[in-house]
């Protein structure tokens, strides 16, 4: 990766906008630290079990194109919230829709206590993975990229470039580790106090929510 210092002179009212809506897709709680019981509720079907059942992707897919936005967002945020509390298990700072310096916007973004940087690309269904295909615009801002999704998702359909989490709204595990490219000293500072600057206006309009109405 190249060693590239980005420009993280956002202004306070620019991050707020970007940030001060992550609880419409995941609990803001989760943010908070919240730690609950973290083990799944679900039978978790190991990639290899249903690889190339095409019958069971495309049942799956059939189920997605009919869900309606209000399903799909529920497991957006079920799924967001199973992957804040695996990451605070494992001692991880978490930010919601973290803008990144290529305009992108990370679903969940996790800081190691080592300073280790994890992006967690969140998909609710099939569809919402097929026709939005971004996702290698988000590994140059990590040190490891995942997906994370419910554990009916058709796990053989996700790129094995990147690691994978299942999760519900009770918690997630790690179910393949992600291939690690460490960023380079400028960027990782660039994106530490990007991290940072999103964590504190989230919690200052957690405690003041009119402050962008002051």
């Amino acid at each position: 990766m190249t060693a590239t210092a980005e420009n993280s002179g956002e202004t306070g009212d620019n991050v707020a906008a970007e940030h001060g809506a992550d609880g419409q897709n995941c609990d803001r709680a989760d943010t908070m630290g919240g730690v609950a019981d973290t083990s799944l509720h679900h039978e978790v079907v190991p990639p290899d079990a249903i690889s190339g059942d095409a019958d069971v992707v495309a049942n799956v897919a059939a189920a997605c194109a009919g869900a309606d936005a209000f399903s799909r967002d529920a497991t957006t945020r079920d799924v967001c919230r199973g992957v804040g509390r695996l990451l605070r298990s494992m001692s991880f700072a978490v930010v919601r829709e973290l803008v990144l310096p290529n305009g992108r916007r990370a679903d969940v973004v996790g800081l190691s206590p080592s300073g280790a940087i994890w992006i967690v690309e969140v998909k609710s269904c099939v569809d919402d993975f097929r026709v939005d295909q971004k996702w290698p615009e988000y590994m140059e801002f990590a040190d490891a990229l995942f997906f994370a999704v419910s554990p009916q998702f058709p796990q053989e359909l996700l790129p094995v470039e990147t690691g994978l989490m299942l999760a519900d709204r009770y918690g997630g595990e790690i179910v393949r580790e992600a291939p690690e490219e460490r960023l380079a000293a400028a960027r990782r500072k660039a994106m530490t106090l990007r991290f940072a600057r999103a964590a504190t206006f989230s919690l200052q309009m957690l405690a003041d929510p009119d402050i962008e109405r002051a």
